[in-house]
Protein backbone atom coordinates (compact mmCIF):
# COMPACT_ATOMS: atom_id res chain seq x y z
CA UNK A 1 0.00 0.00 0.00
CA UNK A 2 1.38 3.54 -0.71
CA UNK A 3 3.14 5.28 2.30
CA UNK A 4 1.01 8.43 2.50
CA UNK A 5 2.46 11.03 4.79
CA UNK A 6 -0.25 14.28 5.27
CA UNK A 7 1.26 15.71 8.42
CA UNK A 8 3.98 17.88 8.70
CA UNK A 9 6.95 16.29 11.08
CA UNK A 10 5.80 12.91 12.12
CA UNK A 11 8.50 11.17 13.62
CA UNK A 12 8.92 7.35 14.48
CA UNK A 13 11.22 5.70 16.53
CA UNK A 14 11.94 1.65 15.05
CA UNK A 15 12.83 -0.87 17.24
CA UNK A 16 14.60 -4.56 16.29
CA UNK A 17 12.29 -7.07 16.56
CA UNK A 18 13.66 -10.01 18.83
CA UNK A 19 13.40 -13.50 17.14
CA UNK A 20 13.48 -16.29 19.70
CA UNK A 21 13.04 -20.10 19.98
CA UNK A 22 15.97 -21.38 18.17
CA UNK A 23 15.06 -20.86 14.81
CA UNK A 24 17.47 -19.32 12.73
CA UNK A 25 16.92 -15.48 12.76
CA UNK A 26 15.92 -13.53 9.33
CA UNK A 27 17.08 -10.12 8.92
CA UNK A 28 14.16 -8.19 11.01
CA UNK A 29 12.51 -5.31 10.50
CA UNK A 30 13.16 -2.59 12.34
CA UNK A 31 9.23 -0.67 13.11
CA UNK A 32 8.21 2.25 15.16
CA UNK A 33 6.27 4.47 16.97
CA UNK A 34 4.83 7.97 15.56
CA UNK A 35 5.99 11.02 17.75
CA UNK A 36 4.66 15.09 17.07
CA UNK A 37 6.15 18.17 16.10
CA UNK A 38 6.29 21.07 17.65
CA UNK A 39 7.50 19.62 21.06
CA UNK A 40 10.47 18.68 22.23
CA UNK A 41 11.45 14.55 22.14
CA UNK A 42 13.81 13.60 24.93
CA UNK A 43 13.88 9.60 24.41
CA UNK A 44 16.83 8.97 22.45
CA UNK A 45 20.50 9.66 21.90
CA UNK A 46 21.13 11.16 18.55
CA UNK A 47 24.23 12.80 18.89
CA UNK A 48 26.04 9.30 20.17
CA UNK A 49 27.20 10.44 23.42
CA UNK A 50 25.42 7.92 25.67
CA UNK A 51 22.87 10.47 26.90
CA UNK A 52 19.40 11.09 25.83
CA UNK A 53 19.00 14.43 23.06
CA UNK A 54 16.30 17.22 22.91
CA UNK A 55 14.20 16.49 19.32
CA UNK A 56 12.41 19.17 18.23
CA UNK A 57 11.11 19.70 14.52
CA UNK A 58 9.61 22.78 14.08
CA UNK A 59 7.44 23.33 10.58
CA UNK A 60 3.98 24.97 9.26
CA UNK A 61 1.13 22.77 9.10
CA UNK A 62 1.08 21.27 5.68
CA UNK A 63 -2.19 22.51 3.50
CA UNK A 64 -1.97 20.16 0.03
CA UNK A 65 -3.39 23.43 -1.82
CA UNK A 66 -1.78 26.29 -0.51
CA UNK A 67 1.50 26.94 -2.41
CA UNK A 68 4.39 27.02 0.02
CA UNK A 69 3.03 26.54 3.12
CA UNK A 70 4.75 23.91 4.36
CA UNK A 71 8.43 25.22 3.12
CA UNK A 72 11.10 26.80 5.83
CA UNK A 73 11.19 23.90 8.27
CA UNK A 74 14.42 23.12 10.99
CA UNK A 75 15.48 20.32 12.96
CA UNK A 76 17.32 21.51 16.38
CA UNK A 77 19.30 18.78 18.89
CA UNK A 78 19.64 19.90 21.77
CA UNK A 79 18.86 23.38 21.22
CA UNK A 80 21.11 23.71 17.97
CA UNK A 81 20.23 23.68 14.51
CA UNK A 82 21.37 20.93 12.75
CA UNK A 83 19.14 20.91 9.39
CA UNK A 84 17.65 23.45 7.91
CA UNK A 85 15.06 23.14 4.89
CA UNK A 86 16.52 23.21 1.16
CA UNK A 87 15.18 26.22 0.06
CA UNK A 88 15.11 24.93 -3.95
CA UNK A 89 13.17 22.03 -2.75
CA UNK A 90 9.33 22.87 -2.25
CA UNK A 91 7.52 21.12 0.36
CA UNK A 92 4.22 19.87 1.24
CA UNK A 93 4.49 17.70 3.14
CA UNK A 94 6.81 16.21 5.72
CA UNK A 95 7.96 13.47 7.38
CA UNK A 96 10.99 12.53 9.89
CA UNK A 97 11.27 9.20 10.58
CA UNK A 98 14.38 8.29 13.57
CA UNK A 99 16.04 4.64 13.62
CA UNK A 100 17.75 2.87 16.51
CA UNK A 101 20.28 0.73 14.69
CA UNK A 102 21.83 -1.86 17.22
CA UNK A 103 21.90 0.79 20.14
CA UNK A 104 24.70 2.51 18.17
CA UNK A 105 23.78 3.89 15.71
CA UNK A 106 20.77 6.47 14.81
CA UNK A 107 19.73 7.38 11.69
CA UNK A 108 16.92 10.30 11.03
CA UNK A 109 14.75 9.43 7.37
CA UNK A 110 13.56 12.60 5.89
CA UNK A 111 10.88 12.68 3.40
CA UNK A 112 9.77 15.55 1.44
CA UNK A 113 6.62 15.27 -0.85
CA UNK A 114 4.80 17.50 -3.05
CA UNK A 115 1.36 17.63 -4.59
CA UNK A 116 -1.52 15.14 -4.19
CA UNK A 117 0.45 12.63 -6.25
CA UNK A 118 2.90 13.09 -3.20
CA UNK A 119 5.63 13.04 -5.79
CA UNK A 120 9.30 13.59 -4.14
CA UNK A 121 11.23 16.32 -3.75
CA UNK A 122 13.92 14.66 -1.59
CA UNK A 123 14.23 11.69 0.61
CA UNK A 124 17.67 10.32 2.41
CA UNK A 125 18.71 8.93 5.44
CA UNK A 126 21.21 10.87 7.87
CA UNK A 127 23.24 10.36 10.87
CA UNK A 128 24.60 13.37 12.96
CA UNK A 129 28.15 14.19 12.68
CA UNK A 130 30.35 17.43 13.35
CA UNK A 131 27.20 19.00 15.36
CA UNK A 132 25.21 18.56 12.17
CA UNK A 133 23.09 15.74 10.43
CA UNK A 134 25.05 14.54 7.53
CA UNK A 135 23.69 12.63 4.53
CA UNK A 136 24.88 9.16 4.71
CA UNK A 137 22.26 7.07 2.09
CA UNK A 138 20.42 9.13 -0.59
CA UNK A 139 17.37 7.05 -1.63
CA UNK A 140 16.05 10.28 -4.39
CA UNK A 141 18.93 11.79 -5.69
CA UNK A 142 20.43 9.33 -7.52
CA UNK A 143 17.87 7.27 -8.40
CA UNK A 144 15.84 10.21 -10.61
CA UNK A 145 19.49 11.39 -12.36
CA UNK A 146 18.59 8.18 -14.37
CA UNK A 147 14.93 8.28 -15.00
CA UNK A 148 12.30 9.68 -16.41
CA UNK A 149 10.66 10.98 -13.32
CA UNK A 150 6.96 11.13 -13.78
CA UNK A 151 4.57 10.74 -10.60
CA UNK A 152 7.68 8.89 -8.91
CA UNK A 153 7.03 8.59 -5.23
CA UNK A 154 8.22 5.83 -2.47
CA UNK A 155 5.25 3.19 -2.13
CA UNK A 156 7.17 1.50 0.78
CA UNK A 157 10.35 1.50 3.31
CA UNK A 158 12.18 -1.86 4.61
CA UNK A 159 15.01 -1.26 7.00
CA UNK A 160 17.09 -3.90 8.92
CA UNK A 161 20.54 -3.73 10.36
CA UNK A 162 22.50 -4.34 7.36
CA UNK A 163 19.60 -3.25 4.40
CA UNK A 164 17.56 -0.59 3.49
CA UNK A 165 15.09 -1.65 0.91
CA UNK A 166 13.00 0.86 -1.10
CA UNK A 167 10.13 -0.03 -3.22
CA UNK A 168 9.07 2.60 -5.86
CA UNK A 169 6.96 3.65 -8.12
CA UNK A 170 7.28 5.77 -11.28
CA UNK A 171 4.92 6.54 -14.09
CA UNK A 172 7.31 5.97 -17.14
CA UNK A 173 6.86 7.08 -20.62
CA UNK A 174 6.86 3.80 -22.22
CA UNK A 175 4.85 1.45 -19.78
CA UNK A 176 2.90 3.69 -17.39
CA UNK A 177 3.16 2.82 -13.81
CA UNK A 178 5.67 0.32 -12.53
CA UNK A 179 6.44 -1.01 -9.51
CA UNK A 180 10.08 -1.63 -8.53
CA UNK A 181 12.60 -2.43 -5.55
CA UNK A 182 16.08 -1.28 -4.64
CA UNK A 183 18.33 -2.37 -2.20
CA UNK A 184 20.95 -0.24 -0.19
CA UNK A 185 23.34 -2.28 1.87
CA UNK A 186 25.68 -1.09 5.01
CA UNK A 187 29.80 -1.54 4.36
CA UNK A 188 32.45 -0.08 5.76
CA UNK A 189 32.40 3.30 3.72
CA UNK A 190 28.80 3.74 4.17
CA UNK A 191 25.36 2.50 2.33
CA UNK A 192 26.11 1.61 -1.17
CA UNK A 193 23.30 0.37 -3.90
CA UNK A 194 23.02 -2.95 -4.57
CA UNK A 195 23.53 -3.02 -8.27
CA UNK A 196 21.76 -1.59 -11.13
CA UNK A 197 19.35 -3.64 -12.13
CA UNK A 198 16.17 -4.18 -9.84
CA UNK A 199 13.28 -6.59 -10.15
CA UNK A 200 9.54 -5.18 -11.04
CA UNK A 201 7.36 -6.60 -8.66
CA UNK A 202 3.97 -6.12 -9.84
CA UNK A 203 3.99 -7.49 -13.43
CA UNK A 204 0.67 -6.36 -15.37
CA UNK A 205 0.24 -7.51 -19.02
CA UNK A 206 0.90 -5.43 -21.40
CA UNK A 207 0.04 -5.70 -25.28
CA UNK A 208 2.16 -4.39 -27.76
CA UNK A 209 0.92 -1.80 -30.07
CA UNK A 210 3.69 -1.71 -32.27
CA UNK A 211 7.12 -3.72 -33.34
CA UNK A 212 9.52 -3.34 -30.57
CA UNK A 213 12.90 -4.15 -31.06
CA UNK A 214 14.65 -5.97 -28.02
CA UNK A 215 17.97 -6.53 -27.70
CA UNK A 216 19.95 -9.26 -25.59
CA UNK A 217 21.67 -6.94 -22.56
CA UNK A 218 20.77 -3.61 -21.58
CA UNK A 219 22.19 -1.19 -23.75
CA UNK A 220 23.57 -3.70 -26.28
CA UNK A 221 23.87 -3.96 -29.82
CA UNK A 222 22.92 -7.07 -30.46
CA UNK A 223 19.53 -8.12 -30.92
CA UNK A 224 17.39 -10.32 -29.10
CA UNK A 225 13.73 -10.54 -31.24
CA UNK A 226 10.95 -8.22 -32.19
CA UNK A 227 8.14 -8.00 -30.53
CA UNK A 228 4.91 -7.86 -32.93
CA UNK A 229 1.65 -5.83 -32.92
CA UNK A 230 -0.75 -7.73 -30.64
CA UNK A 231 2.02 -9.99 -28.85
CA UNK A 232 1.28 -9.95 -24.92
CA UNK A 233 4.46 -9.44 -22.14
CA UNK A 234 5.43 -8.46 -18.91
CA UNK A 235 8.16 -5.94 -17.52
CA UNK A 236 10.51 -8.22 -15.29
CA UNK A 237 13.38 -5.82 -14.54
CA UNK A 238 14.81 -2.27 -14.92
CA UNK A 239 18.19 -1.28 -15.15
CA UNK A 240 19.72 2.02 -14.77
CA UNK A 241 22.52 2.14 -16.63
CA UNK A 242 24.56 5.47 -17.78
CA UNK A 243 21.85 7.77 -17.27
CA UNK A 244 19.39 5.41 -19.34
CA UNK A 245 16.24 3.57 -18.20
CA UNK A 246 16.38 -0.13 -19.79
CA UNK A 247 13.35 -2.44 -19.41
CA UNK A 248 13.50 -6.52 -19.19
CA UNK A 249 10.90 -7.71 -21.66
CA UNK A 250 9.22 -11.35 -20.74
CA UNK A 251 7.23 -13.15 -23.38
CA UNK A 252 4.13 -15.84 -22.64
CA UNK A 253 6.86 -18.36 -24.30
CA UNK A 254 9.73 -16.97 -21.70
CA UNK A 255 11.58 -15.38 -24.22
CA UNK A 256 13.59 -12.10 -22.67
CA UNK A 257 14.69 -9.11 -24.39
CA UNK A 258 15.47 -5.45 -23.23
CA UNK A 259 14.57 -2.29 -24.79
CA UNK A 260 15.48 1.73 -23.44
CA UNK A 261 12.48 3.70 -22.07
CA UNK A 262 12.49 7.07 -23.60
CA UNK A 263 13.21 10.01 -21.36
CA UNK A 264 10.42 12.01 -23.05
CA UNK A 265 6.79 12.88 -22.99
CA UNK A 266 4.95 9.72 -25.47
CA UNK A 267 1.04 9.44 -26.87
CA UNK A 268 -1.41 7.12 -24.37
CA UNK A 269 -0.81 3.51 -26.15
CA UNK A 270 2.54 4.43 -27.93
CA UNK A 271 4.35 1.19 -27.18
CA UNK A 272 1.54 -0.54 -25.30
CA UNK A 273 -2.53 -0.67 -25.36
CA UNK A 274 -3.08 -0.31 -21.88
CA UNK A 275 -0.95 2.70 -20.92
CA UNK A 276 -2.97 5.67 -19.87
CA UNK A 277 -1.43 8.40 -18.48
CA UNK A 278 -2.81 10.06 -14.95
CA UNK A 279 -2.32 13.26 -15.13
CA UNK A 280 0.25 15.16 -16.92
CA UNK A 281 4.20 15.79 -16.44
CA UNK A 282 4.08 18.68 -13.35
CA UNK A 283 0.74 18.70 -12.20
Amino acid sequence: MKRRFFMTGVVGLFLVLAFSGGKKAEAAAIKGVALGSQVDITKYDVTGDGKKDTIRIDCDKPDLYNTGCGDDWKITINNKVVYRDNKKVHTENLTVLLYQMDHKRTYLEIQENVGSNEDISSHAFYQYQGNKLKKVCDVYEPIVKQIYDFHFFIDAVKVTEKKITISYVNQFSATGYLFWKVSYVSEKKGWKKSGNTFSVTEKRQLTANRKITLYQKAGGKKKAFALKKGQKVKIDKICLKNGKTYMQVVCSNGKKGWFESPNKDLPERYYFKEVVFAGKRGV
